[in-house]
């Protein structure tokens, strides 16, 4: 039975191997500056992680060739899809402006307004940048509201 189950788990990621060929090599390029060839492991499932060209709607298209129903989403940060129509146009007209300014644009008290309007529990809402960022914000507010320094 063992050597059924490893000669099956052998065919299954040589099979791999072989579907996503061009992947493993972006891999094998990528390692030379980034440790395991790409910054995201917890993507990866098997040999290597598979590279994406693009993606469209609910679909990816590997560098490799393939389309790919996206089940993960980008921890459903997409729920829109990749690509939609909507977030394309709206991005082509803010994109001329500028983009990733340290300075406030109309744009987020817009945003933060809409959330607060939509979402009841809501009363305020703070961006951030990054999980470190929004953990700092969370203890500036956790401190004011206790008058704890």
């Amino acid at each position: 039975m063992e050597d059924t189950m490893t000669l099956t788990l052998d065919k299954t990621i040589e099979t791999f191997k072989e579907k996503f060929k061009i992947s493993g090599k972006l891999r094998e390029e990528g390692s030379k500056y980034i440790p395991g060839g790409y910054s995201r492991h917890s993507l990866t499932y098997g040999p290597h992680a598979i590279y994406v060209d693009h993606g469209d709607g609910q679909y990816l298209f590997t560098a490799d060739g393939h389309k790919l129903l996206d089940f993960h989403n980008n921890f459903t940060t997409s729920m829109l899809g990749h690509n939609h129509h909507r977030v394309r146009e709206s991005l082509m007209e803010l994109i001329p402006k500028g983009f990733c300014f340290g300075n406030p644009m109309k744009h987020e008290y817009r945003l933060a307004q809409i959330l607060c309007e939509r979402i009841e529990a809501v009363e305020r809402v703070i961006f951030s940048c990054s999980a470190s960022e929004s953990c700092l914000s969370a203890i500036r507010i956790a401190r004011a509201t206790t008058g704890k320094t």
